[in-house]
Order: C-alpha cells, then sequence, then structure tokens
C-alpha cells in the first residue's frame, strides 16, 4: 500500500510539475562520432523535479530487485519519470476512457454542442443579421461592431469566408419587403461589419443562452470531470504503477521501457522547443559540443 501511494504521488507530481529552468548538459561516456547519443541519451534540456522516495518504498524496491530512483542520475530518472507519464496516459485514452464512461460522456456534450451551434446559428446570428441591415442608427451601429469584430478576426489569421455576390432574387425581396438593406448592395466595410454581426450574434448565443438550453455545462459538471477524474486515477495507479514497474527492472525489458520514457519527454521538449522558438537549445548544445570536445 506504501508503494502504490509513493507510485501515485509520484505520478501527480510528474504530470503537473515543471521545472522551466532545469536545463542542464547530461554526463555520459562519448565515443567519437556518437556525440550526442553518448554524452545526451535523449535530446532534452528540461528535467522532471526529483521526488525521494521514502525508505518504506525504497525497501520494498529491494525486495523487488528494482532499481532505487533515489540513486538514478538525471537521465535515468528523466527516462523513468516518462515511462510513468506515457504509461499514465496511454491507460487515459483507452482502457481508462472505456471503464470511466469518458467517451460517452464526451459524445453527450457533441451532441449538445451541435444543438447549440444550429440554435445560435439561427436565433442569435440571425438576429444579429437582422440588426445589422436595419436602415436606421441601430443597423449602423450593429454593423460598426460587427466590422470590430470582423476585422479582429482577420488579424488574428483566422480563416474568413469570401462574400457571397448575388444572393437570390427572393431573398432581396423579402429584404425589401422588411424594409431592410439590400447584401447584395452594401459596401465592402457594410458587409465586413454584417459578417462580423452574424459571427458576433452566433457566438454570445453559443456561450450563454444555447449552452444552457443544450445541457453542455450539466453534462461537463456531472459527466465529463468526474470521468476525467476516474480516468486519471485509475491510470495513475494502473497504467503508471506499471509502466514504473517495467521501467525500474534492471534486466532488457527496462532499458527498453525507460528508452521509451526518454523519448516521450524528448517529442515534448521539441514540441515546446517549436512553440517557444527559444534560443536557448542552441546554447546548451554548443556547452555540450564544447564539454566533448575538452573531453576528447
Amino acid at each position: 500500500m506504501a508503494l502504490s501511494i509513493s507510485i501515485l504521488i509520484c505520478v501527480l507530481i510528474i504530470c503537473i510539475s515543471h521545472s522551466s529552468d532545469a536545463f542542464t548538459v547530461k554526463p555520459h561516456a562519448s565515443s567519437g562520432t556518437r556525440v550526442y547519443e553518448d554524452v545526451y541519451p535523449s535530446a532534452l534540456y528540461l528535467n522532471v523535479p526529483r521526488l525521494t522516495l521514502p525508505d518504506v518504498a525504497t525497501n520494498k524496491l529491494e525486495e523487488l530487485d528494482l532499481k532505487n530512483p533515489n540513486e538514478m542520475s538525471t537521465e535515468d530518472y528523466n527516462s523513468y519519470s516518462g515511462a510513468a507519464i506515457g504509461g499514465t496516459l496511454l491507460f487515459f485514452l483507452l482502457p481508462g476512457a472505456l471503464v470511466s464512461g469518458l467517451y460517452g460522456a464526451l459524445g453527450n456534450v457533441a451532441a449538445g454542442a451541435a444543438f447549440d451551434f444550429v440554435f445560435s446559428a439561427l436565433v442569435g446570428g440571425g438576429l444579429a443579421i437582422y440588426l445589422s441591415l436595419r436602415k436606421d442608427e441601430l443597423g449602423e451601429t450593429v454593423r460598426s461592431s460587427g466590422l470590430s469584430v470582423y476585422s479582429a478576426i482577420q488579424e488574428s489569421g483566422l480563416p474568413v469566408v469570401d462574400r457571397q455576390q448575388n444572393l437570390p432574387l427572393a431573398v432581396e425581396e423579402k429584404l425589401a419587403q422588411l424594409d431592410l438593406l439590400s447584401i447584395n448592395d452594401l459596401s465592402e466595410d457594410d458587409y465586413d461589419g454584417f459578417a462580423g454581426a452574424a459571427v458576433a450574434g452566433t457566438l454570445l448565443f453559443f456561450i450563454l443562452p444555447g449552452a444552457l438550453l443544450s445541457g453542455i455545462f450539466g453534462d461537463l459538471t456531472e459527466s465529463v470531470l468526474p470521468s476525467i477524474l476516474s480516468d486519471f486515477i485509475f491510470s495513475a495507479l494502473i497504467g503508471g504503477g506499471a509502466a514504473i514497474y517495467l521501467s525500474l527492472r534492471k534486466d532488457e525489458v527496462g532499458t527498453t521501457v525507460s528508452g521509451y520514457g526518454s523519448s516521450l519527454l524528448d517529442a515534448v521538449d521539441n514540441l515546446l522547443d517549436s512553440i517557444g522558438g527559444d534560443s536557448s537549445d542552441e546554447v546548451v548544445k554548443g556547452e555540450l559540443e564544447e564539454k566533448v570536445t575538452m573531453s576528447e
């Protein structure tokens, strides 16, 4: 029981902690052309925060003939932690999600979101379109606000729908009966304001009345969040625990599983690198190459 508790605490800390300044060069024996493979078992430039296991846990590990995480090098500890994270994620996505009913809960949310969107587009978007096509001061105000929304969408790089030319005559006649502006005759700014108003009206109704009517909030709080919590606990105990056991074995299986853990953290590190666009990796690589040169 004590070992299981220690494993769960370890997995939780690994999953929610991140040391942003833990960039270190990992020493390892070099051998000619295999510079990075030998000196850097993985390309990781971040270290997982270490958790010192109590004696009762390390004694149990010794009884099971497993490696002691407290005595691991930094790169070995990272690999062991990566294996725990990977095992948790695998079980979270597959058996954990099935056992906890997460997929069913997400399906209900997706169905509710579809209903919410249709309702919001018809009611919220339709009302905003009507107001934006009015010929009075209210219409000008709505189109002006819509233009701001449309411009913000364009500046953000999100895709926008091109202007639709020559709407059917039946639509234009209906607009004329309602004493509304003709969409075909709108200037570019007025058309963009009309389109932005339609988007804003849809979004506003989607977030508030639409979400309440579709039951999305209830599904999230009553089904999705409890399912995620139970899924995570199950996955951390079973998937993370199994991965921890395998990575701590002293045979080839342990080496293989630890290698998978190292690869996982390596992929995360590269992803963060591409998002952040930071030059710190080049600095670390330069320091690494210098140390390799000195060691030779």
